[in-house]
Parts: structure tokens; sequence; C-alpha cells
């Protein structure tokens, strides 16, 4: 039991690690010795949980991926104000999730009509459009560590997207 609670403190930890270097560093250029530095973890600790790098994303990948999908699950109906509720009070999980490039796999998938409704004449430039500007706000509300509220950041988007004569589902 200890050993597992071991395990899982070591994976906290070098998930902080990559989010940091995550920040200045592509996936291609994370080293083993940089996040065991970063997380003050031995590399026997680190290959103790991972094979590599390489095995190390694929693991927050699904972690990740899982993490989002509950919360999807939890909470289907939900706002897009819940939604910037739960990536505040989930920063680490998020960063990655942006980071790992995840949302983008999701926004093929989801396309946000859950919480916008797009005009008839929408083209998928439109939808595009909309989709990148939504990302960016929020990536750039996370790495600022989500420095102000989630409501103002859904008023940004709601009036946004209210000049742009697109409308938002409640």
């Amino acid at each position: 039991m200890k050993n597992n609670k071991k395990m899982r403190q070591a994976r906290k930890q070098i998930q902080i690690a990559v989010i940091q270097l995550l920040q200045t560093k592509t996936i291609n250029q994370l080293k083993v010795t940089q996040i065991c530095r970063l997380s003050h973890i031995n590399r026997s600790t680190f290959y103790a949980n991972y094979e590599d790098v390489y095995d190390m994303v694929d693991h927050l990948r699904n972690y990740v991926s899982q993490q989002y999908q509950s919360y999807l699950k939890i909470d289907r109906k939900s706002s897009l104000l819940s939604l910037l509720k739960e990536i505040q009070n989930h920063q680490d999980i998020y960063q990655l999730f942006f980071h790992l490039y995840l949302d983008k796999n999701l926004i093929h998938k989801v396309n946000f009509s859950q919480w916008v409704s797009y005009p008839r004449d929408s083209t998928v430039y439109d939808i595009v459009f909309v989709q990148s500007a939504i990302r960016e706000v929020i990536m750039t509300w996370l790495n600022n560590q989500c420095d102000v509220s989630p409501e103002q950041i859904n008023q940004l988007i709601v009036r946004k997207l209210k000049q742009l004569g697109i409308k938002l589902n409640e």
C-alpha cells in the first residue's frame, strides 16, 4: 500500500515537472534527466513508472483523457461556465490537456456544438474560427494561472460570440 502511494506521488511530481517543461519545450525535447531533476526523483523511480519519455507521455495522455471524459459523463449537459470552473479547479490536468494537444482531437469530435448555436449559413471555416478562438482564450487563461474568474472568461466569450452573431446555449 505504501509503495502505491509513493508511486502516485512520484507520478504527480513527474506530471508537474512535465507541465513546467512543456512551457518552453516540445514533447520531443523532453529528457528523463530534466524531468527527474525538476521533479526531485531518481532516474530509477522514473523508470519504475515508465519505459521512457514517450511511454510517460502516453500514460499522461490516457490519464488526462480519462479525467476529461469522466467530467463529460458526469456533467453532460454542462454549460461552458461549468467547464471553465472545472478547468480552474484542475489546472494541472488541463495544462497537460492542452500541452499534449488532446483538445485538438476533441475539437473534431465535439465542435462546441453543445454550447454554441452556429448560424445556418456557417461554413466549416466559421466553426474552426470559433473553436480556435475559444481554445486560445482558455489556454491563455490557463497559462495565466486562471488569474480572472471563470465567470469573467465566460462573459468575454459570450460577448465576442454575440458580436459575431453566434449564440451560446445555456
